[in-house]
C-alpha cells in the first residue's frame, strides 16, 4: 500500500511546472534547462522565454546539429515576430568525454553563424533524461518542441527539416500567435 501511495504521488507531481515527467507530451510543462549559451551567457528555459513561444530544437549528434541548422533557417525565413517567438538549439553533450568538450563547442561555434551563439545552449548533464523525455529512437534526428507562453509542450516533432513539416511548423506557431505574422518568405 505505501508503495501504491508513493508511485501515486510520484505521478501526481510529475506535470508540475518545474518537475519532469518521464515523457514529454502536449500540455505537459517542460522541465527547467539550466545551461550556458556559445556566448557564455547562463540560460535557464522555459523561464528565459516567459511570455513568449519558444521553438526549441534538441540535438545528441553532430548529425543532428546539421539537420538543427535547417530548422533555425526555416524558423527566421516564417519571419515571426521576436516579440511573439524566439528559437533556441539544445545542443545536448552529455557523452561527450569532458577533455574533448572544449574543442568540440570550438568546432561548433566556428561552424555556426555568431547570430545563433546567444540562443544555442550546451547541455553537459541528463543526457539519458532527455532522450527518454523527448522519445528519441534516433540520435541522429532533431527533436523540436514548441512551448506556449506558460512554458506549457504544445507540438512535438522529430526529423528532417522539408516543406511539409515547416508547413506543420508554421501552422503550430500561427495557433498560439493568430495575432502575429507568421509568414513563410
Amino acid at each position: 500500500m505505501t508503495i501504491l501511495f508513493a508511485l501515486a504521488v510520484a505521478l501526481a507531481v510529475a506535470n508540475e511546472p518545474g518537475q519532469s515527467a518521464l515523457t514529454l507530451s502536449p500540455g505537459s510543462f517542460l522541465p527547467s534547462i539550466e545551461g550556458e549559451s556559445l556566448s557564455g551567457k547562463r540560460i535557464t528555459l522555459p523561464e528565459e522565454d516567459s511570455g513568449r513561444i519558444s521553438l526549441l530544437v534538441f540535438t545528441f549528434s553532430r548529425k543532428a546539429g546539421y539537420a538543427a541548422r535547417a530548422w533555425a533557417e526555416a524558423f527566421a525565413k516564417l519571419e515571426v515576430s521576436e516579440r511573439d517567438a524566439s528559437s533556441y538549439r539544445i545542443l545536448v553533450l552529455g557523452g561527450v568525454p569532458r577533455i574533448l568538450r572544449g574543442l568540440v563547442i570550438a568546432g561548433i561555434k566556428k561552424g555556426m553563424p555568431a547570430s545563433l551563439h546567444d540562443t544555442t545552449v550546451k547541455l553537459f548533464t541528463d543526457e539519458d533524461s532527455w532522450k527518454a523525455r523527448l522519445g528519441v529512437r534516433s540520435p541522429d534526428e532533431p527533436h523540436l518542441l514548441i512551448l506556449d507562453r506558460e512554458g506549457k509542450v504544445r507540438w512535438l516533432y522529430a526529423g528532417t527539416c522539408d516543406d511539409a513539416s515547416v508547413r506543420l511548423l508554421a501552422e503550430q506557431l500561427r495557433s498560439l500567435a493568430p495575432q502575429a505574422a507568421v509568414t513563410t518568405k
